[in-house]
C-alpha cells in the first residue's frame, strides 16, 4: 500500500510535533504494509507557510532516522495547499511543491463552502501542465449535502483524494455515507490516510482497506497502489468515468 497525504514532517503544522514522532508514524505505517508515503505539510498562507526547502530539509533528517531505524519506507515531497486564486504563483515561486514534483498537486478545499472560483483554478492550472487532486472532498459541507457537485468538479478535471478514516466513521456518519456513495459511483481515485499523530495515523490500515472491499472491490489495487504509484513516476492516467448519485440514494439522507 502507498499513503499519499501523511503530515509525517515534525514541526511545521499540525501534524508530528517531534522527530521522534515522525519516525513513530513512519514505524507503524511500515507495519500495517505501507510500502512509501507522500509527505504532504500543509500550506496556508498565513498560519502554516512553510516552504519547500525547510519541508526538504526536516523530510531528509526524517529519512536519516528511519534508515538508522532499519525501518523499510520510501518517503516522498509533498504538499497539502489551500485553495486559493495563486496557486500557480505560489507554484512558480517555489513556495509550495506538487506531489514528489510530479505534475499532480494536493489542494484541500474549505471544510465549510467551494470558492466561486474553484473550476477557474482546476482549468488554469490544467492549462500550466498541472492536475489538481482534491483532498478529501467528502469532509466539505456543501458536497456532504450535495455530492454530485464533486462529479462537476471531476468532469472539469479534478480528481479526488479520499481519507480512509472517512470510511470507518471517524469524521460522523454522514461523512461515511458521503465515501461510501463516492466510492460506489467511481468519485474516488486515491486513498490516504491524513495522518497527523502516531495516535490516530495508520494504525488498522489493513483492516480498514478490507472494509472498503464491500464498495469497490475492483478498484482497491488502483486506490491503495498503482494510481500513487504512477503520481512518484509522474505517469498520466485514464480515470474511470464516474457516475452522478441519483436522488434516490439521496432521499432522506440528513
Amino acid at each position: 500500500m502507498y499513503d499519499m497525504h501523511s503530515h509525517i514532517i515534525f514541526g511545521v503544522d499540525d501534524g508530528a510535533a517531534s522527530i521522534e514522532e515522525s519516525v513513530e508514524m513512519v514505524r507503524q505505517a511500515a507495519s500495517e504494509e505501507v510500502e512509501a508515503i507522500i509527505a504532504t505539510p500543509h500550506y496556508i498562507e498565513g498560519l502554516y507557510a512553510n516552504e519547500y526547502e525547510d519541508n526538504l530539509a526536516r523530510l531528509n533528517v526524517i529519512k536519516s532516522e528511519v534508515s538508522k531505524s532499519g525501518i523499510n519506507i520510501k518517503l516522498y515531497m509533498g504538499n497539502e495547499v489551500l485553495i486559493t486564486p495563486e496557486l500557480n504563483g505560489l507554484l512558480k515561486a517555489k513556495k509550495i511543491t506538487t506531489l514528489n514534483n510530479s505534475r499532480y498537486l494536493l489542494v484541500e478545499l474549505p471544510f465549510t463552502d467551494i470558492p466561486v472560483y474553484t473550476e477557474k483554478v482546476i482549468y488554469d492550472l490544467e492549462i500550466e501542465g498541472y492536475k489538481v487532486i482534491l483532498a478529501h472532498p467528502e469532509r466539505n459541507q456543501c458536497i456532504i449535502d450535495n455530492p454530485n457537485i464533486l462529479h462537476n468538479l471531476i468532469k472539469h478535471g479534478a480528481l479526488v483524494q479520499m481519507n480512509i478514516p472517512s470510511i470507518e466513521g471517524k469524521y460522523g456518519k454522514r461523512v461515511k455515507r458521503i465515501a461510501q456513495l463516492m466510492l460506489q459511483h467511481r468519485m474516488v481515485h486515491f486513498i490516504g490516510t491524513d495522518s497527523h499523530s502516531y495516535k490516530e495515523g495508520h494504525a488498522k490500515l489493513k483492516s480498514l482497506a478490507e472494509m472498503m472491499s464491500d464498495y469497490c472491490s475492483e478498484m482497491l489495487c488502483d486506490l491503495f497502489y498503482e494510481n500513487t504509484q504512477k503520481i512518484i513516476k509522474n505517469e498520466i492516467f485514464k480515470i474511470n468515468e464516474p457516475e452522478k448519485i441519483k436522488r434516490l440514494f439521496l432521499k432522506n439522507f440528513n
